[in-house]
């Protein structure tokens, strides 16, 4: 079996906080990352790190090419 595609995707979701009066906005960044492989398999994860673009850019460019 042998990987063949690796694909990164930003994403940052915007949450709305309503609780008790306490009103709050932030968002989630993550990446989401799919694995491929020659047998029909994929792998999905996503990452915790909040530099979404920064972290698929190296997914896309040197770990999934690697």
């Amino acid at each position: 079996m042998k990987i063949t595609a690796v694909e990164a995707q930003p994403l940052n979701i915007p949450i709305e906080i309503d609780v008790l009066g306490l009103d709050k906005s932030m968002s989630l960044s993550m990446c989401f990352v799919a694995v491929h492989t020659d047998e029909g398999i994929s792998g999905y994860g996503f990452t915790a790190i909040t530099e979404e673009e920064v972290i698929a850019a190296i997914v896309d460019t040197v770990a999934g090419p690697a």
